[in-house]
C-alpha cells in the first residue's frame, strides 16, 4: 500500500522546533491475496523542540520535548535536559510520561561525530 509523510523543520544556533507526520494515509489490510489477515497503519504525528542556553563560556543548558500522538494510543510525551560542558561533554536526565525516566551520556567525538549511552528504568505502573 502506498504512503507518503511530511514535515517542517525550524532551526537556528539557538533553538529548533519541527513537525512532522511520517505517514499520511491510513491503510487498512484485510484479506490481501491467499493471506487472510487484517490490520491497518495508522497516522502518526510528532512534534519536537529544543532551545540551548549559554551559561558561561563553558557550560550550557539544553532543554528538549518530543510529542507523539497516534489515532487509538496515549499520547507519548517525551521531557530531556542535558548540561554540556565545553561542546564536549553531555550529561542528560530524560522523563517519558507514565513510562519511563533515565540518564544520558554523550561525548562529542568529533565536529561530526557525537557517541553516547542511555539507560532507562520503567515507571511503576
Amino acid at each position: 500500500m502506498p504512503n507518503f509523510g511530511t514535515g517542517i523543520y525550524l532551526y537556528s544556533d539557538e533553538f529548533y522546533l519541527g513537525l512532522s507526520t511520517p505517514k499520511l494515509l491510513k491503510n487498512d489490510y484485510k484479506n490481501l491475496g491467499d493471506i487472510e489477515n487484517s490490520g491497518s497503519e495508522e497516522q502518526h504525528f510528532f512534534i519536537i523542540g529544543g532551545y540551548l542556553f549559554k551559561i558561561d563560556d563553558k557550560w550550557k543548558a539544553k532543554p528538549s520535548f518530543s510529542l507523539k500522538m497516534v489515532e487509538g494510543s496515549p499520547l507519548s510525551v517525551d521531557v530531556t535536559a542535558n548540561a554540556i560542558y565545553n561542546d564536549k561533554i553531555w550529561f542528560g536526565i530524560m522523563y517519558r510520561a507514565w513510562d519511563a525516566a533515565g540518564a544520558i551520556f554523550q561525548y562529542q567525538v568529533t565536529d561530526r561525530l557525537r557517541a553516547g549511552y542511555s539507560y532507562d528504568v520503567p515507571s511503576p505502573r
